[in-house]
């Protein structure tokens, strides 16, 4: 028995495939929830402890703020980049 059947949309793979990409997908969701939750407390942090600081606070912070925010936006990007990844290496490895 072939391990593909083939229809016009493309391959059909056997339901333990479905249940492990459902199972995959809700792991990845979970971690785009997580990570943006932590992003968006970490900025809101951020923004309160600048704001309420004093001056010499604030000068100290306008040299870190932008690594902290930097780091932040990259963590967060690769955090929702990852499920189109894991769609292009799915689509490679259906292809070998």
């Amino acid at each position: 028995m072939s391990q593909y059947n083939f229809l016009i949309n493309g391959p059909v793979y056997d339901r333990g495939v479905y249940t492990v990409q459902n199972i995959m997908g809700g792991v990845i969701d979970i971690i785009r929830i997580v990570v943006t939750a932590i992003c968006l407390i970490a900025l809101t942090f951020l923004a309160i402890r600048y704001f309420m600081g004093t001056p010499t606070i604030k000068s100290e912070q306008k040299s870190e703020l932008p690594d902290y925010i930097i780091g932040i936006l990259i963590f967060l990007g690769v955090a929702n980049f990852l499920p189109f990844l894991v769609e292009i290496i799915g689509s490679i490895l259906a292809q070998i």
